[in-house]
Parts: structure tokens; sequence; C-alpha cells
């Protein structure tokens, strides 16, 4: 925030406005920083106007530790993906429970990548297992918005995986339905 505080204020007249809301009017700075000092607040420049600009008694120090605090939090949850690694032959149970995890972060607004490693033999099995992926991401249809799986290949493996975007849905997900596989 890079607003004028208190003595930044370099007009000769502002209008004020109390830290309840109401309009004091317009008044001199040197009246407005007392009014400040007298209720152990800062003066903040709100808007400039053609003549003379708002300004608002308020706790200039709370107020940058709230905006801070709001912008961490959209950059910790927006940013980090979480991921969930399965393999060809995992079972329906353990599935289930990988759905069930993917569910929670997108319901915490993560964006999930989903990845199958495939190695030794099941290397040659890449049909199966993109036609088994494509069911298992069929699941969260309903619940986020999936890329078109990629496939990356080295002499050791290869990893299929996609991004899962949640849809912003508010509403607690039903976790009973993922898991089965189509």
């Amino acid at each position: 925030m890079t607003a004028n505080v208190n003595e930044q204020i370099k007009d000769p007249f502002v209008i004020l406005i109390m830290d309840d809301g109401t309009k004091f009017g317009k008044t001199t700075t040197k009246e407005a920083l007392n009014q400040a000092r007298l209720k152990q607040l800062d003066l903040l420049q709100v808007s400039v106007q053609d003549n003379c600009p708002v300004c608002k008694l308020v706790n200039y120090g709370k107020l940058k530790y709230q905006e801070a605090k709001r912008h961490k939090q959209h950059i910790t949850t927006n940013h980090i993906i979480k991921e969930i690694r399965i393999s060809y032959n995992i079972s329906e149970h353990d599935l289930a429970t990988k759905n069930r995890q993917v569910l929670s972060f997108l319901e915490k607004g993560y964006r999930v990548k989903y990845t199958m490693n495939l190695s030794g033999r099941e290397k040659w099995m890449l049909d199966t297992a993109k036609l088994k992926f494509d069911n298992i991401l069929l699941n969260f249809n309903e619940f986020g918005t999936y890329h078109i799986p990629s496939i990356s290949q080295t002499d050791r493996k290869i990893v299929i995986s996609t991004l899962v975007v949640s849809n912003k849905l508010h509403v607690k997900l039903d976790l009973g339905v993922v898991g089965k596989q189509v």
C-alpha cells in the first residue's frame, strides 16, 4: 500500500472522515492530524480530488496487517499444486482413498496434479493405462475440470499426468460417490 499517511499529506486542507464513518468536513491538515493524535489513530489519504484530498482516521498498522494477511492467503491456496501419485495396479479401495484426498484438496481450493507412473512391464500397456487413467478422471467431472492428460517418457518409466482444478463449489462434496471405477 503506497498511500500518504500522517505528515506525508502535503495539502493544506483535507476532507476528514472520522473512524466511525461520519463525515467531519473540510478542515486544515494540522487539525486533522490533531484529531488523529487525540484518538491514537493515523490520518490516511483515501482519494485525491481536484482541490483537497479525502482523508480518513484509521489504524494504519492494523490495515496493513489485514491486507498482507489477505494477500498471503490468496497466494497460498491459488498457486500450490498438490500431487497425487497412483500406480497402474492400484486396488479399488486405494483408489477411493486417493480420490477422497483429491476432493478434500479441491474443496480447500488447491489445484491437484494427478499422476500415474508406469515402469517395467507396465510401459508396454500404455493404451490400457491411458484408458484406465481417463476412467479415473471421469470421477471428477462434477467436482472439477481437468486438462487433457500428458504423457512424458524416459528410459526407465512413462508418466501420465494431468491437472485437476476445482469448479469453485462451496457446497460439501459427496465423498461416497468417488472411487468407484467406471
